[in-house]
């Protein structure tokens, strides 16, 4: 038997996250409106992960994979062994403001057509302490963005999420074949078929890492994973009869075009050859715009010039 529509599960999915789990799961015990159960899920960590997660004993329940499965795999295994109406989604290496639970039950309460609710997130180091209090996340109120999300990809951190248990009925759950950009796949799905809220305090905190490394390896990798999620995303809209904002490969020239301009704003040379070539490859390289980047690249390098100067 299910229970109450606005009783909540908490899915913490870790692999190896000994160093901050237990964090992420005090936050949990810490809300103000406390959920009715807290399933985290050890992806076959190698770590002193379980014995972090035995210390909660009975405050939680614990799941583990034999393998390694990966992020979308342990999330849509703590969705399956669930039965409250609504589900939240924590990182291991993130944790929760006290009223984050609290706030947004009662935005499913209020705006009972919602299928998704986000939170804006402070973005911290590895002690969270905040390195910037907020994105600036403006409020939603129960509204049909799945154009807005296809055409600007804007952000929607998983942390952040809560989701109506019918939601997954009618959209699916976490494609377990992507191992990045699973959570833009799936938004996308949730929003073609339900409108979707934003509060926009930060409610969230959630640790950057510094220390991310660009190379073409890499980059191969986030152009497969963001490409295969429109591929999806198109799949699913001629399914259910829906058209796209913006046909495919136009879409797919804009992404290519957008992290072009990224990777000449934050002076990111080997990223920006990569995307470059990928946008010639793509068919998109316009005049027009071979000459807007031409004109961004000078500028940017001006700025940096002047910088050094200031220094």
């Amino acid at each position: 038997m299910a229970n109450s529509p606005f009783e909540v599960d908490v899915v913490i999915p870790v692999y190896n996250g000994a160093e901050f789990v237990g964090e992420a799961i005090e936050s949990v015990l810490k809300q103000k409106e406390s959920p009715y159960s807290i399933i985290v899920v050890n992806d076959c960590s190698t770590d002193q992960t379980m014995n972090v997660l035995e210390g909660f004993g009975t405050r939680i329940r614990v799941l583990q994979h034999e393998k390694n499965r990966g992020l979308p795999a342990a999330r849509n295994t703590g969705i399956r062994a669930g039965n409250s109406g609504l589900i939240a989604f924590l990182d291991a290496d993130d944790a929760w403001a006290e009223e984050k639970n609290q706030k947004q039950i009662q935005e499913f309460r209020d705006v009972p057509e919602i299928g998704l609710c986000y939170t804006d997130v402070a973005d911290c180091d590895s002690k969270l302490n905040p390195i910037r209090s907020n994105r600036g996340f403006r409020r939603r109120k129960g509204e049909t963005v799945f154009s807005e999300l296809y055409l600007k990809a804007f952000p929607i951190p998983p942390s952040t999420v809560m989701v109506r248990r019918e939601v997954f009925h009618v959209c699916g759950l976490f494609n377990e074949s992507m191992r990045e950009t699973e959570d833009f796949e799936c938004w996308l799905r949730i929003a073609m078929k339900f409108p979707i809220s934003c509060l926009p305090e930060a409610l969230c905190r959630r640790r950057n890492n510094p220390h991310s490394i660009t190379n073409t390896s890499r980059l191969d990798r986030e152009v497969h994973y963001r490409l295969r999620a429109f591929d999806l995303c198109a799949e699913a809209a001629q399914r259910w009869k829906i058209p796209l904002p913006m046909e495919l490969m136009e879409r797919k020239r804009l992404y290519f075009y957008r992290r072009l301009r990224e990777s000449i704003r934050w002076h990111e040379s080997q990223a920006e050859a990569f995307f470059r070539a990928q946008l010639v490859e793509s068919g998109g390289l316009s005049l027009l715009r071979k000459t807007d980047l031409r004109l961004l690249k000078i500028k940017e390098n001006i700025k940096a010039r002047m910088k050094k100067w200031v220094l």
